[in-house]
């Protein structure tokens, strides 16, 4: 049986699944968004917004608070919801924002079924989905659900370049990375632990015979340009403010 054919008897099995578990982790993350008091963490992020929402304008201070996606992302959660003041918005409309991206990492876990198996990405998706710190934090306004959901985002989307390049898979590696950067500065620590596992493997794989042929990945300079052009778009035109703000990118490192 050909594993990796939409139509396979695995495949539609896995895609059922993964309904599942998203349904399940919405489930868990949406009902009651607006009964707990809000945080002084979540009520500092949501003055952040309000001024953007009310003034059209955000400028990054790179002494306080982290970067603008999450206020980016909640600007549009009023905007769909017809609220355009702070006064206008409730926890709800802020809260909804990582309890989306909160259930979007869980499908993203199927995303590497080719890599762990299907058992193991079914048994992930549901550990996920219920995850008593995954949903906590998923109806919790701050930036780490975001910066949770774009690490694993770049990780599929990495590795499913290296087992079949494309451009479509450089741009969105690029755009999981640069969003990373536009979410909070302290995804370096991710991208160094990236970097350290990449270079354990390497070296384990050469010490073993094993070249990049077997692995799949062959460096590509053009899917490299487009990657990189895409991460510095997203993080510059964040951190600018869509160029309002041209020392925003400097700033933010």
């Amino acid at each position: 049986m050909d594993h990796g054919d939409p139509g396979s008897r695995s495949t539609r099995s896995l895609i059922f699944f993964a309904f599942v578990c998203v349904i399940v982790a919405l489930a868990f993350r949406l009902p009651l968004l607006e009964l707990r008091p809000m945080h002084g963490d979540e009520a500092n992020q949501a003055v952040k917004t309000g001024d953007l929402l009310e003034r059209g304008s955000y400028r990054y201070d790179p002494t306080e608070h982290h970067g603008p996606t999450l206020y980016y992302s909640a600007l549009l959660s009023a905007t769909v919801r017809g609220e355009d003041t702070l006064a206008a918005t409730s926890k709800t409309t802020f809260r909804i924002v990582p309890a989306l991206f909160g259930a979007g990492l869980v499908a993203l876990v199927f995303g590497l079924w080719r890599g762990l198996g299907p058992s193991a990405v079914v048994v992930a998706g549901i550990l996920c989905a219920v995850s008593p710190t995954q949903v906590f934090y998923s109806r919790y306004f701050i930036q780490e659900t975001l910066l949770a959901f774009l690490t694993l985002a770049l990780i599929v989307c990495a590795w499913r370049y290296a087992r079949r390049p494309g451009v479509a898979w450089a741009a969105t590696a690029g755009a999981a990375f640069g969003l990373m950067h536009a979410t909070k500065e302290t995804c370096v620590i991710a991208w160094g632990a990236m970097i350290a596992a990449a270079v354990a493997n390497a070296i384990l794989r050469r010490r073993r015979g094993r070249g990049d042929r077997e692995s799949g990945f062959n460096f590509n300079a053009r899917h490299a340009a487009v990657a990189c052009a895409v991460v510095i778009a997203c993080s510059a035109v964040l951190y600018s403010s869509f160029f309002s703000n041209l020392r925003g990118p400097l700033d933010s490192i």
